[in-house]
């Protein structure tokens, strides 16, 4: 069965502190303490440096510095006056998948590339809704922000409050308070609207958004509830709004593990069967129009089967491959980032002489593809 919030119990949070007392190893990677980090966070200097060079450098070792000492500024921004304080280490589980811990979720920032591309696609997406649009400031939803908000707070040295302003959602109230306690650490608590306490994918905003940034996924769509807050929060975007990432993409392909994980990239041998799901917000109303339901309240999208050619190594073996087109250029690919590695289905074997392979999405609170060979009776769950 579907899940749906009753707006007049959504919880608006501002600034109360939710910090739970758990023992959480803090990150220590970094080459600057945290004592030395929060000295600079007065005038965020630090901060629009670190950005800067995940907004512009190509250099990995550069990339990855300036996102370790990101995560150290911001945790020691979130923590100041609160040493017994950690972020807690706990998923939530919904209707509709998992909501990541907000300590979890405070790591992210460290997939340096993932962070460094979202970044450079978001710069973009505000840039053209600026373009696109006379109002201001621009309603722009941040849904899954996490106890950082990273992809609105690192941007904030890049545009005016008069002209961006980010309402935060994040299931978990310690993630909002700690992103507003942030945000106002570096003096830019104007550059925040409203923040709900909620689950993205039953939320409904008050007007329709100029932008919508939404990145609560994991590889293949599985696990996390990304599918179900992007059709949700799709449908409610001006017309013309953005969302950000513009599109994801899940292929099924084969591949021979013999070469797939050598040094050369070329040499690897894959052949594409082509897209199981194409998710953007172009199609995101047609998709929920396709979701069907069963007898026991299971909900998926339609099944669907792709062709194998002949004439193939047997041996060959299937894998899903995700895609994410941020906005504009920046984008991830295969091995960029851990929600795009592709995900190996070693549970069904090689290819063999098989020419066909069925597939669904199926959605609820574990969502994921499940994907068989025809001749075999479909998993009750997915596959991976």
């Amino acid at each position: 069965m579907s899940h749906k919030h009753d707006p007049e119990k959504w919880l608006p949070v501002f600034g109360k502190d939710h910090a739970q007392n758990k023992e959480v190893e803090r990150d220590d990677d970094s080459t600057r303490s945290h004592r030395a980090l929060a000295a600079e966070a007065a005038d965020g200097s630090a901060l629009d440096r670190l950005a800067d060079t995940l907004l512009r450098s190509d250099v990995p070792a550069d990339l990855r510095e300036a996102a370790r000492d990101i995560h150290s500024l911001l945790l020691a921004a979130a923590m100041a006056g609160r040493p017994d304080e950690t972020l807690d280490p706990h998923d939530t589980v919904l209707p509709d998948g998992d909501a990541i811990s907000p300590e979890s979720a405070a790591r992210c920032v460290l997939d340096y590339t993932r962070t460094s591309q979202f970044l450079r696609g978001m710069r973009l997406a505000l840039k053209a809704a600026l373009e696109r649009f006379s109002e201001r400031p621009l309603d722009i939803l941040y849904a899954g922000c996490g106890p950082f908000a990273p992809l609105g707070l690192l941007l904030t040295h890049c545009f005016s409050p008069l002209d961006v302003r980010f309402t935060l959602i994040d299931i978990h109230e310690l993630s909002l308070s700690s992103a507003r306690r942030v945000f106002e650490a570096f003096g830019r608590g104007e550059f925040i609207g409203d923040c709900w306490a909620c689950d993205a994918a039953t939320y409904r905003h008050p007007t329709a958004m100029h932008v919508v940034i939404a990145e609560t996924m994991q590889r293949a769509l599985q696990k996390e509830p990304q599918v179900a807050v992007i059709l949700n929060l799709a449908p409610q975007l001006k017309e013309g709004g953005i969302l950000v990432p513009e599109a994801i993409t899940v292929r099924s392909a084969l591949y021979d593990a013999r070469h797939e994980f050598g040094p050369i990239a070329s040499a690897r041998i894959r052949i594409d069967l082509g897209p199981l799901l194409e998710l953007d917000a172009e199609n995101a109303r047609d998709l929920l129009r396709r979701i069907k339901t069963d007898a026991a309240g299971a909900r998926s999208l339609p099944q669907g089967c792709l062709r194998i050619p002949a004439g193939l190594d047997p041996e060959l073996r299937l894998m899903l491959r995700t895609s994410v087109k941020v906005f504009g250029p920046a984008a991830l690919d295969d091995y960029d980032s851990g929600i795009t590695y592709p995900v190996h289905l070693h549970k069904l074997g090689s290819c063999g002489p098989r020419r066909e392979l069925a597939y669904c999405y199926r959605l609820g609170c574990k969502p994921g593809f499940e994907v068989w060979w025809p001749s075999s009776a479909a998993p009750s769950s997915p596959v991976f």
